[in-house]
Order: C-alpha cells, then structure tokens, then sequence
C-alpha cells in the first residue's frame, strides 16, 4: 500500500463537504463527492482465512430459519436502497462479532436470533476499500484491521506535509461520517452513503468489498461485500438460534444458544440442525 497523496486545499475542501451534505439534490451531491474522491488515496486492505464474518436476522420462535438462503443478501427484485447499495442492487452485509450483530439489528430482550457465520475460503482473500482507518491513525496512533496496517498509515502520515495530512485525514473522517450516520435513512432514504459507496466501487473496480465502521457499536467495523464476490470468496461455516436473555448498555448481551448446525446443509441450503 502505497498511496500518492494529493492535497486538497483545507477551506475549499470543507466547503465541498459541507455542500454535499446540505443537498438533497443526488447529480449535486455525486458532483460534490466525486471531486473529493479524484484526489483521495483509497486505501486498499486485504481480508484473510482469520476474519469471521457474522450475520443475523431476527425470527420468530426457536426453530429459525430453513434455508441459508433466507440469511445471505436479498435478490435484486427485493433489495431497497440501504447504507452502501442502490435499489435492485443488493451487497452481503456482515460485521466482525456477534455483538455488532446484536446492535445493527436492534436486537432486544427475549427475542430470538438466527446467526450465519461465514469464513473467507483459503487461500482467497477479499480485497477491501477501508474507510475510516486514516482518521483512527491519526487519532489514536493505531489502525482497527491490524497492526501492519496501523504502521504503514502511520508512515505515511509522518513523511508528508502537515497540511497534506490534515487534509487526508479530513476526506477520510468526512466519508466515515458519511457511512456511519445513524440518521442516514430517516433524511434521505441514504443518499448520501449510496451514492457514495457507488463511487468507491467505481474508482477501485478490483475491490470486492467496502470495510467500514459499524453505525450502531462504537469501535466496531462492518462490511459491504459484493455479491458476486461474497458467493465465490466465503463459505458458511455454521448457524444457530440464540436467545437474548438480557441487554446491557454498551453493546453487552447474556444470551443462550437454543439451536446450532455446523457445515450440515443439503444441496439446496437447507439446514440440517444438530
């Protein structure tokens, strides 16, 4: 990773971002936002074999779920606009722990959860644009995907100017702030971050994913896989049912695994519980 830093002027900068986020207008809003991302160094990281992914839907009783299927992304014909995709166009949400789960689906007390976990196949990896890294850097000296990481963004922002870096670290917080903002759906049905997850996978045509932080866990991250990608790329290592017994602030949860099925499936993803 080896990013040729451009600088975007500290004033003008803020005003593009300010412009973008005050439009509801898409063709201004993409205009405003394409300028920003010419000039920024996407940050390309490579997931591997030791990152489990998580999903989960609530269900109705303890029996769950048939069929996997009903736990990966939608088809098209179903998909909504939502953070990181366009209406018809469907990505496989996932985040890094059960817990992130629990929150992003507002997981409540005696309700029951049907989990997938997913493992990237070895050797593959999944090839992510990571937002939301630089401005950890710069805060706290130390980057969430992992340490290498960490020490190369650290690198990067120590060689060049300070006002080149104030300004890296600007569209990176800005575009975090983008993607994480709780109230994105209530505003504008998640203008803003679907036009802006567009364009990233427009610029880097070779990523599978988007690596992002978690709207609704502080200091989690989740991702936005591309169908296509998440299909060739992941496989289910198992499932289950759990029961949330007790909600605690800050992300805390007791609860009780009620069913389980690892790697027991037929041809046609049905599941085969334990």
């Amino acid at each position: 990773m080896k990013p040729t830093i451009n600088v975007i002027e500290m004033n003008y900068l803020e005003e593009c971002c300010k412009k973008a986020l005050a439009s509801s207008d898409a063709a201004l809003v993409e205009t405003q936002l394409k300028c920003l991302i010419k000039d920024y160094s996407l940050i390309n990281y490579m997931l591997g074999y030791n990152f489990p992914l998580w999903r989960g839907r609530k269900c109705e009783s303890p029996s769950g779920f048939k069929s996997l299927n009903e736990l990966s992304y939608p088809p098209a014909k179903l998909t909504k606009t939502g953070r990181l995709n366009y209406s018809g166009k469907p990505v496989l949400y996932a985040s890094f722990n059960k817990f992130c789960v629990f929150e992003e689906i507002g997981a409540k007390e005696g309700e029951y959860i049907h989990l997938i976990g997913y493992r990237i196949k070895k050797p593959k990896k999944i090839r992510c644009c990571v937002i939301g890294e630089v401005l950890n850097v710069h805060r706290s000296g130390h980057a969430w995907a992992s340490v290498e990481l960490g020490q190369q963004l650290n690198k990067i922002l120590n060689k060049i100017p300070p006002k080149v870096a104030c300004s890296f670290v600007y569209i990176d917080a800005f575009f975090s702030s983008i993607l994480r903002d709780v109230k994105a759906s209530s505003k504008n049905n998640y203008l803003h971050s679907s036009i802006l997850s567009c364009l990233l996978f427009e610029k880097l045509k070779e990523v599978d994913a988007i690596l992002y932080p978690s709207v609704a866990l502080e200091s989690a991250m989740n991702i936005a896989i591309l169908p296509g990608s998440a299909d060739s790329i992941l496989e289910v290592a198992g499932t289950s049912i759990i029961h949330i017994d007790k909600k605690y602030e800050y992300g805390i949860y007791d609860f009780t695994l009620v069913r389980n099925a690892k790697g027991n499936f037929t041809n046609d993803s049905s599941i085969i519980w334990e």
